[in-house]
């Protein structure tokens, strides 16, 4: 979702512990379009190891596939 600069720039200025990377998969499944609960998470989609990384955060997972919501640009996070 970010080009080198931007991801340098998010490097600069957050720290690795504060962050988790996604990969190609996840983002294109919007993964990172979230909404965050108390201690569950919903995404649309969740490789295991992003539901992994957020479990060691203290987030439970929550996948709520919104597949015809994206077709028209949006996600979980866009339906709040």
């Amino acid at each position: 979702a970010f080009d080198l600069p931007s991801r340098r720039a998010i490097e600069a200025r957050i720290a690795p512990e504060r962050r988790i990377a996604v990969d190609s998969a996840d983002a294109l499944a919007f993964a990172c379009n979230a909404l965050p609960v108390d201690e569950r998470i919903f995404l649309n989609a969740a490789s295991p190891g992003l539901v992994r990384a957020l479990a060691a955060w203290g987030y439970e997972a929550c996948v709520q596939p919104v597949d015809e919501f994206i077709k028209a640009g949006g996600g979980v996070k866009c339906l709040t």
